[in-house]
């Protein structure tokens, strides 16, 4: 499925566009590519299904799924939107700007996995929310970008709150 999904994008003719939206990305995607999408979809759909639920096969569907949604711009020729807001001076210049929003947004989905399973959700239920996040996190990544590091302490504070309110509890 990965072939299916990457070799018709890296083939594909890179797309002229500052600022595209979803609509006319989806429709510069080529065929199969759209078909490996809709596979991951189902895959997602099989992998938190009741009686078969496995952690394992729904963390790689979450991964694969990631993957594709932050490697499809760029093989178009797009550039991902570039960190700003507290904390980027850190980054310097150049490439780390494009790839810490991805990374934050990476690590805030470990977090927020965290925090479902520390406030009692199920494997099922956590698989199936951070898929939800996967795919928002990436149509708000103009959004995210703009103050990746504070969002990511954040989420980390509400966990860590969380994990020491559990143990006080126990």
């Amino acid at each position: 499925m990965a072939a299916a999904f990457w070799l018709p994008l890296a083939g594909a003719r890179p797309l002229d566009a500052a600022r595209l939206s979803g609509t006319e990305l989806l429709t510069a995607l080529p065929g199969p590519t759209l078909l490996a999408v809709l596979a991951l979809v189902a895959l997602q759909g099989a992998a938190v299904a009741p009686r078969a639920f496995r952690g394992g096969y729904a963390a790689a569907v979450l991964l694969a799924t990631f993957l594709a949604l932050h490697t499809a711009p760029p093989l178009l020729g797009l550039l991902p939107p570039s960190a700003v807001g507290p904390g980027t001076e850190l980054l310097g210049t150049g490439p780390a700007l494009w790839a810490a929003p991805i990374v934050a947004q990476a690590l805030c989905l470990l977090v927020a996995a965290a925090l479902l399973r520390v406030l009692g959700a199920g494997g099922r239920i956590t698989a199936g929310a951070v898929w939800v996040l996967v795919w928002a996190g990436w149509a708000g990544q103009q959004s995210f970008a703009a103050a990746p590091l504070p969002l990511l302490l954040g989420l980390s504070g509400v966990t860590m709150a969380a994990y020491a309110i559990r143990g006080l509890r126990a």
